[in-house]
């Protein structure tokens, strides 16, 4: 099939937007953080991001979507992009735009996904640590996972279906802070006060990003332009409008008094929790969806916050 050059403008732009949440995903934190983190956390996402960057171009894209008989995980035969087209599409993962663009928006995943751990590394472990730890984490549970859900591998000839990550990236990252959450225990000084953001402004400055950086994410995983990316980006955004409202009145309720911080963790909940089915679900179906998500993850926050 010939390169589509309407579908390769879309997800050269999708891959830019996904760009943007990293350091996105920076502002975010760091505002909900104590002040002295914020330098830290940053660090850790750009040198993160460096480094991931280039064990994909290395090794990891080969072991995530190369050829494999094990189903598990693919062998090394596109180590250092070798074979991978320019001018050329991958035809078995996106048969319309060139190999080395599906090679790019995959990595920007690539990138995130460990980088999302960061917010619950910061001040529970050293900056050298959280590299080996990332850097393991994506050798390990990564790299074969996208292989067995997205690569043909294992869990695809079952029948699992993810669209644009709630399996590989989401599920996988959540278990995984939540891990490290429990055998590194609460943070230094952990108590009210820990837990005022130092900076609001820049929070809301990172999640309004992320969401727009969301839509590249979400859409963009149709590797291509038209009728499904479309659908893709009105129910992200119904999702996240939804959860966000029920954040914020659910919180109201508890405390007495709106919440910004509460507003902007739930859009970030409700892009979250549609990410998986977002290429394929109806726009009302989305809104209940929506209102599912918005009421267990505050619900959740609420219930275990506290003993993390």
């Amino acid at each position: 099939m010939p390169i589509d050059t309407g579908d390769t403008a879309w997800m050269l732009i999708a891959g830019c937007l996904v760009l943007l949440m990293i350091p996105a995903l920076g502002l975010f934190e760091s505002g909900l953080l104590r002040k002295k983190n914020v330098v830290s956390i940053f660090m850790q996402i750009f040198f993160g991001m460096s480094l991931l960057s280039v064990m994909w171009f290395v090794f990891g894209f080969s072991l995530s979507f190369g050829p494999s008989t094990t189903g598990i995980i693919g062998n090394l035969d596109w180590a250092f992009l070798k074979g991978i087209p320019w001018d050329a599409p991958l035809e078995q993962y996106a048969p319309t735009i060139p190999g080395v663009l599906f090679v790019k928006f995959q990595l920007m995943f690539a990138c995130i996904t460990p980088l999302l751990l960061t917010g619950t590394i910061a001040e529970r472990m050293k900056f050298s640590s959280f590299i080996i730890f990332i850097t393991a984490w994506t050798m390990l549970i990564y790299y074969p996972i996208v292989h067995m859900v997205w690569g043909g591998g294992w869990l695809a000839q079952l029948g699992v279906v993810d669209f644009a990550g709630g399996i590989v990236i989401h599920t996988t990252v959540g278990m995984a802070a939540l891990a490290a959450a429990l055998v590194l225990g609460k943070r230094r000084g952990f108590g009210p006060a820990i837990n005022i953001p130092h900076s609001i402004p820049l929070a809301v400055l990172g999640s309004s990003l992320l969401w727009l950086g969301w839509f590249g994410f979400n859409a963009g995983s149709a590797l291509a332009s038209g009728g499904v990316a479309g659908n893709t980006v009105i129910v992200t955004h119904l999702a996240s409008s939804v959860s966000a409202l029920i954040w914020a009145g659910l919180s109201w309720m508890r405390t007495g008094k709106p919440s910004i911080v509460a507003t902007i963790n739930g859009a970030i909940a409700g892009l979250a929790g549609i990410t998986p089915a977002s290429g394929y679900i109806s726009v009302e179906h989305s809104f209940v969806l929506a209102i599912a998500i918005g009421i267990l993850s505050y619900g959740g926050v609420v219930l275990i916050r506290d003993k993390l």
